[in-house]
């Protein structure tokens, strides 16, 4: 078997702006200290995710300094709870064709 479809069914409550959303989201900024970037428009605006606070640096390495779009990169990705679905829904896809695999399931 070359390839596998695995389907991740997100609910309505996961989708972006929900209660219990599985995507990161833009919100204002309230004090997140950006590294990298210039105190400009740009950080009125940040996405949710843990990397926001140093990925000014990694899109100022790459020549995109302050770019709206790389600075947000994170948003409207799986989040935490959103890469568990994925994580939850390949793994019971794989059991079924990968013996011993729930044994190694510490190593997510």
């Amino acid at each position: 078997m070359r390839a596998l479809f695995v389907p991740v069914l997100f609910k309505d409550e996961n989708a972006y702006a929900a209660n219990s959303s599985f995507l990161w989201e833009i919100i204002p900024n309230q004090k997140v200290v950006v590294e990298c970037a210039d105190q400009s428009w740009i950080l009125k605006l940040i996405a949710a995710d843990e990397l926001q606070t140093t990925r000014a640096c990694a899109c100022d390495q790459a020549g995109k300094r302050n770019d709206f779009f790389c600075v947000r990169a994170g948003a409207f990705h799986p989040n935490v709870k959103g890469a568990d679905a994925y994580f939850i829904a390949i793994k019971q896809k794989l059991e079924r064709i990968l013996p011993g695999l729930e044994a190694s399931d510490n190593n997510r």
